[in-house]
């Protein structure tokens, strides 16, 4: 799991952000996000998660930067700083599955179990109204798991 989702932040698309005179508050947030997301590809963290906390007090409601920012915190096992950036993501953008998803996966690692099925449940009914079937089974099959139900041989999962 933790390969996968270095994986996912550094395979982030970030768009070419040349800096022009005058420099926008959007301007800069994007260079925050691409310098951190560069950090991220050199394996220095410090200053990857410095690049994207920065891209956060440029724009607060840069939902990117609150992702990649959580999924870096969970990457290095800071679960309840991770857990605080996904919550603003999915205030940012309440059909964000893929965070409620990870924001489960952190109140799992953090012992709280009926929070991390409450998110993940979250994600579950998010991705079902999408209509992405294979984010959708994924999640089911982490709900599942939480929820400790059995599969069909009679196995507990």
């Amino acid at each position: 799991m933790k390969k996968l989702l270095w994986v996912v932040v550094v395979g982030f698309c970030v768009g070419g952000c040349t800096a022009r005179e005058p420099v926008t508050t959007k301007e800069e947030t994007r260079n925050f996000v691409k310098e951190g997301v560069e950090s991220l590809t050199k394996k220095d963290v410090e200053g990857a998660l410095r690049s994207f906390e920065q891209a956060i007090v440029q724009d607060p409601r840069n939902e990117k930067a609150h992702f990649i920012l959580a999924q870096t915190l969970m990457h290095i096992r800071e679960y309840q700083r991770a857990a605080k950036s996904f919550m603003a993501v999915v205030k940012i953008n309440p059909d964000n599955g893929e965070a409620y998803l990870l924001l489960g996966g952190c109140f799992d690692l953090m012992g709280n179990k009926d929070e991390a099925i409450k998110n993940v449940q979250k994600s579950v009914e998010i991705f079902q109204r999408q209509r992405d079937e294979e984010r959708f089974k994924q999640s089911v099959v982490i709900l599942h798991r939480l929820m400790g139900v059995n599969d069909s041989a009679g196995h507990r999962r």
